[in-house]
């Protein structure tokens, strides 16, 4: 599986990327048969979403847990709904 270390997240001018690249290498030897064999494998993926205008970029956060990585899209504090409010009539 992949690592936390092989995960990056990039948000630039509204574009959240979040890319992973992973290398691995296997080796067995058997004496008795006399043979060596190796294996690599190298996996990567890349992903953009446009973000709309009302996150907060400056507060995105990332945690990865479990194999899971959880992004955090905080709202700005003026696009949140504001409760509505009856207006007097002069």
């Amino acid at each position: 599986g992949l690592k936390k270390e092989d995960f990056k997240l990039n948000l630039t001018n509204n574009r959240l990327t979040i890319s992973a690249q992973h290398q691995s290498e296997t080796a067995e030897e058997n004496k008795d048969e006399k043979y060596t064999r190796h294996e690599f494998s190298y996996r990567s993926f890349q992903r953009t979403f446009t973000l709309p205008q009302s996150v907060n970029g400056e507060a995105v956060e990332a945690t990865y847990t479990d194999g899971i990585l959880h992004v955090n899209l905080p709202t700005r504090e003026e696009a949140k709904v504001k409760p509505a409010r009856e207006i007097a009539i002069a």
